[in-house]
């Protein structure tokens, strides 16, 4: 009897051991980056520089050639693109004034980037070829997957295709024959 409680004290301890091992190495994988690290800036300028480049040029919205510059530089053949605006009430978009990095979280092979927007109009794209916008002033935070590719960065998933500027949106209702209201 006295050598089975031993032996199950001795299990006990080495379950806990285990388990508090595997929480400190999954407390590593993924932690916030500290802003004004090299890494932080580092993943902070990629991540600009990818979106206000792409706030200007989505698919949908622009040519495919227009693309190509945005997809060498920004994408690799792993990066997903999520549909533009939002898809569940209806094809919606929204004008932005401007944006900022709410935080960085280092998943262990990228990252996780919390991107702010703040809204100035909300647009509905109707079937019947029309674009009606309203004032619509928040801030609305979508979420940006960054993986490392080597010394640089490329973007794994991409969610923001709701977010873009006034100028490209009358592009595209110039160019699809929309009628735009409210811009």
């Amino acid at each position: 009897m006295m050598k089975n409680i031993r032996i199950f004290k001795k299990i006990f301890i080495l379950l806990v051991v285990f388990f508090l091992v595997l929480g400190e190495i999954q407390g590593k994988e993924e932690h916030e980056v500290k802003r004004g690290s090299k890494e932080y800036n580092a993943v902070l300028n990629f991540t600009q520089k990818f979106i206000n480049v792409y706030v200007e040029r989505q698919y949908i919205y622009s040519d495919n050639k227009e693309m190509k510059d945005i997809e060498h530089e920004f994408f690799d053949e792993e990066t997903i693109v999520g549909p533009p605006g939002d898809q569940d009430t209806g094809m919606k978009v929204y004008i932005i004034n401007s944006f900022k990095i709410d935080k960085i979280i280092d998943e262990g092979d990228g990252y996780h980037v919390s991107v702010i927007f703040e809204t100035l109009k909300k647009c509905n794209i109707s079937m019947d070829k029309k674009i009606v916008c309203k004032t619509y002033k928040n801030n609305e935070e979508v979420g940006l997957s960054i993986k490392k590719s080597g010394s640089n960065f490329k973007i794994k998933f991409v969610t923001i295709g709701g977010f873009l500027k006034g100028n490209l949106l009358k592009k595209y209702a110039t160019n699809a024959r929309y009628i735009l209201q409210g811009i």
